[in-house]
C-alpha cells in the first residue's frame, strides 16, 4: 500500500457530527499509515473541540456578521486563501465533508490547483435561499467521487441528482 497525503476539510472546529466524523476518519486513515490532515476554519483560534490523534490545521478565518450566505461565502473564501498556492495544495487527495469545503475544492479544481476531490455527504439540507442551495448542489455535483454515511442519502442523491454515491456500511467512509 502506498501511503497517501490526504487533506480533509470540514466546516468548523466545533463539536458537530460531521466534524467528529472527519476527525475519526482522519485518525483511522493515520492508523493505516496515511497522513490525513483535517483542515477547519477557526475564527476564534481555539482549535478543535477535542484533541486529535491526527494532524490538524486551523484555517485562518474571518469573523462574520450577517446572514448565513455571508458566513458560507466567507468560509469558502477563507479556504481559497488557505489553499491559494500549489505548495499549500501538496496533497494526493482532497476530501470535503460539507458544502463549504466542497465549494472551495470545486473552485480550486477549476483554477487547476487540484485535480479533483472526494465529497462525503452526511445529509442534504433544504435551503430557502437559492444561493445556499446552489452551493450545496455544486459541492456534490463537482466531486469526482461521492460517499455517504447512510443508504438513505445515497438513494436520495441517485434519485434527485442522478449521481452515484457509495456507502460504507461499516460507518466510516474512506
Amino acid at each position: 500500500m502506498t501511503a497517501l497525503r490526504i487533506a480533509i476539510l470540514t466546516h468548523s472546529t466545533n463539536p458537530r457530527g460531521g466534524v467528529a466524523h472527519c476527525l475519526a476518519l482522519a485518525e483511522a486513515l493515520c492508523t493505516l499509515g496515511h497522513e490525513a490532515v483535517v483542515h477547519a476554519p477557526d475564527p476564534a483560534g481555539a482549535g478543535f473541540f477535542r484533541d486529535a490523534a491526527c494532524p490538524t490545521v486551523p484555517v485562518a478565518a474571518r469573523s462574520v456578521g450577517g446572514t448565513t450566505v455571508d458566513l458560507v461565502r466567507t468560509r469558502i473564501n477563507d479556504y481559497l486563501r488557505h489553499f491559494a498556492t500549489p505548495a499549500a495544495c501538496d496533497f494526493d487527495l482532497f476530501h470535503a465533508h460539507d458544502g463549504i469545503g466542497g465549494n472551495a475544492l470545486a473552485t480550486l479544481k477549476h483554477r487547476r490547483l487540484i485535480p479533483g476531490f472526494v465529497r462525503t455527504v452526511h445529509h442534504v439540507d433544504r435551503f430557502a435561499e437559492p444561493l445556499l442551495a446552489e452551493w450545496q448542489d455544486r459541492s456534490i455535483r463537482e466531486a469526482a467521487r461521492l460517499l455517504c454515511v447512510s443508504r438513505s442519502w445515497a438513494d436520495w442523491i441517485a434519485d434527485d441528482l442522478g449521481t452515484r454515491a457509495d456507502v460504507d456500511d461499516a460507518g466510516t467512509s474512506a
